[in-house]
């Protein structure tokens, strides 16, 4: 899936600039940047693990620079199901499969 965090700020012309680091994601991820929203498809590298990037934000105003906010964003795994081969075998009630 996609991740897509939009920055805001009250004062008017704020520019941000963000560092993120991960782990178990892919490394094709930008690991810096400074647009106003971060919109990025992520992959895991083990799909069978967790994986999180924390981004660190910065924002900038008329010079001086505000306080760097954390967001941490959790990445799980898509559940797959296995389902193991039957033998196409006939079976009478109450047996067990």
């Amino acid at each position: 899936d996609s991740i897509n965090i939009t920055f805001s700020s009250t004062v008017p012309g704020t520019t941000y600039t963000w560092s993120a680091t991960t782990s178990n994601i892919n490394s094709s991820y930008p690991s810096s940047g400074d647009e106003t929203t971060i919109n990025q498809a992520v992959q895991l590298i083990d799909p069978m693990i967790a994986g999180s990037i924390t981004f660190d934000i910065l924002p900038t105003a008329n010079g001086c620079s505000g306080e760097v906010k954390r967001v941490e964003v959790i990445v799980n795994p898509i559940p797959v199901i296995t389902v193991p081969t039957v033998d196409d075998t006939e079976i009478c009630t109450g047996e067990t499969v």
